[in-house]
């Protein structure tokens, strides 16, 4: 025999704190959804807004609807940068697989260069952070760097 019954609702002292942790979990996404809102939606939005319209960069701008995109879709300009970005996506694609799957294999078995190669591919990095902090130890340097006070 099955037995049914039903859910004690919560106490109020629960309730407040879990509308409280609610609040604060808001609080720590607001900034983020404002930087959102800011730096991508309102933009977006403007975006779509001007390119339904005739928007001169002095002068008066002018509703003209769909017009941009009819032209555009004529312009045999557009069709040929579409052509070549999908053929150059493509090809980049490709040869990008064929070189860097090879070396990461080469990278994680042990073999016998495996360690000058992890190396070279380092190296780079280690060289542009290497030679921006003797840059910077120059630029402040206390007795004869470009900012030094004296």
């Amino acid at each position: 025999m099955t037995v049914i019954t039903a859910a004690t609702p919560a106490p109020p002292r629960a309730r407040r704190v879990a509308s409280r942790q609610q609040w604060i979990g808001l609080l720590y996404v607001a900034p983020a959804v404002a930087l959102v809102v800011v730096f991508f939606l309102i933009p977006l939005g403007m975006t779509a807004w001007m390119s339904l319209h005739n928007w001169p960069l002095m002068g008066e701008h002018s509703f003209i609807g769909l017009g941009n995109y009819v032209a555009i879709l004529r312009d045999t300009r557009f069709w040929n940068a579409l052509r070549f970005t999908a053929f150059y996506t493509v090809i980049v694609t490709i040869a990008i697989f064929v070189v860097a799957f090879p070396l990461a294999l080469f990278v994680e078995r042990p073999q016998p260069l495996t360690n000058l190669y992890r190396t070279m591919f380092f190296m780079p990095a280690v060289v542009g952070f290497a030679s921006a902090s003797l840059l910077w130890s120059w630029l402040l340097n206390v007795d004869s760097g470009l900012f030094s006070p004296a």
